[in-house]
């Protein structure tokens, strides 16, 4: 895929890796699909950009109002877990893992 020249448009230092990712996946993908119907990618480009910078400021002002970050570490689960660390998270997933082996094993119902 040929490097296309970004419009012009702000990608914040913390975000700016992953929104280019997400930039560059989606045109390396839909360059294909312009090409086939006869439409430069550079046509689409700067709108897949729009869409990016206003992605990336709505998890700006998220984060603003005390959001936080998708993969921000913080350790909150949905399981009643509180603040625990990756370690302790995969710990007790693997707990959970052998606890069901071996209720499956005994063919019980857990």
């Amino acid at each position: 895929v040929a490097e296309l020249e970004l419009p012009s448009g702000s990608w914040g230092e913390e975000a700016s890796g992953c929104m280019r990712a997400i930039y560059d996946a989606v045109v390396r993908e839909l360059e294909g699909e312009c090409a086939s119907h006869g439409i430069p990618i550079e046509m689409v480009a700067p709108a897949i950009k729009h869409r990016c910078d206003e992605i990336e400021e709505k998890e700006a002002k998220a984060m603003d109002a005390g959001g936080r970050m998708v993969g921000g570490g913080r350790g909150y689960t949905n399981d009643g877990g509180g603040t625990r660390s990756s370690r302790e998270r995969a710990l007790a997933a693997a707990e959970r893992r052998r606890a069901r082996d071996r209720c499956q094993e005994k063919n019980e119902e857990c």
